[in-house]
């Protein structure tokens, strides 16, 4: 069994625990009030960013949308072309419809372009490139 002068220091060293148990209690909900303080505070500008980043994607959102649904028209109105059998050049005049009237010259020459090179695999097969000679110009 232990001696009183043990018991004494187990009771001081327990009542010295509790003291410094109380002490960081008190200095942890210092803390803790302190940074609630500074969370709420910092509130109304998070909102104001909050409100700025969803307006933001909102628009980016909608562009997107407004240009996928573009995009899925003019691709579905070339595919129903094509199934309907129409000549290559009044699908050609369908699609570019949907393209901005400042934009259709680059559109159509690309759609030119296009056609030369299905005229190139038409003729000579699907692994034909021009050979380009510095001495000799364009060679084909």
């Amino acid at each position: 069994m232990p001696s009183l002068i043990d018991l004494r220091r187990r009771i001081r060293s327990v009542k010295n625990t509790q003291q410094i148990t109380k002490a960081m209690k008190v200095v942890s909900a210092a803390k803790l009030r302190r940074a609630q303080d500074r969370v709420l505070a910092a509130r109304p500008y998070a909102e104001i960013i909050q409100r700025m980043l969803a307006n933001v994607a909102q628009a980016a959102a909608e562009q997107n949308a407004a240009e996928e649904i573009e995009l899925r028209m003019m691709t579905l109105e070339g595919i129903l072309s094509i199934q309907a059998g129409d000549n290559p050049r009044v699908v050609q005049e369908k699609l570019i419809t949907f393209v901005a009237p400042a934009d259709r010259v680059d559109v159509q020459a690309a759609c030119t372009d296009a056609h030369v090179a299905l005229e190139r695999h038409r003729m000579f097969g699907p692994h034909h490139m021009p050979i380009r000679s510095p001495l000799r110009g364009s060679g084909g």
